[in-house]
């Protein structure tokens, strides 16, 4: 047998930058969006109802017939400084009733000439859909410019 020694006469050394950026977020209270009383035949064809962010007024297509009592959320700030910040929106979320589901896409913001902001979506409403009351959550966080 035959030993082979290994020295290592150098090395190599470095360093890295470590960076963090602190960003402050404000969590506000809203009005619900509320999608309304959403009025179907029994065995429905799909459709939507749309809630524009801009007006608050619903826009059904498919097999909705009617809906009533509809509005989109508004956010309402207690800051002017709070109208610059930037909103991290989900881009889906889910309705649940049961077993059943819906699901909320589309959602945007629009400020108001008020200074709160609004919010809105598509509900999307699938064929046959079960009566009932579906319900979720939609959690908005405002990010403050620096």
């Amino acid at each position: 047998m035959t030993a082979t020694n290994i020295n290592a006469a150098g090395y190599d050394t470095g360093s890295v930058n470590v960076n963090a950026n602190i960003v402050n977020i404000i969590e506000v209270d809203s009005d619900p969006l509320n999608f309304g009383n959403i009025f179907v035949t029994e065995n429905n064809e799909s459709g939507i109802v749309f809630i524009s962010s801009a007006t608050g007024e619903p826009t059904v297509t498919g097999g909705v017939r009617k809906v009533a009592n509809a509005s989109a959320a508004t956010f309402n700030f207690s800051s002017d400084e709070m109208l610059s910040a930037t909103p991290d929106i989900p881009s889906e979320v889910t309705l649940n009733n049961g077993d059943n589901s819906l699901s909320v896409t589309g959602i945007g913001v629009i400020g108001l000439v008020d200074g709160g902001v609004a919010l809105g979506g598509t509900l999307n409403i699938p064929s046959s859909v079960p009566a009932g009351e579906y319900t979720g959550n939609i959690t908005v966080t405002f990010i403050k410019s620096n």
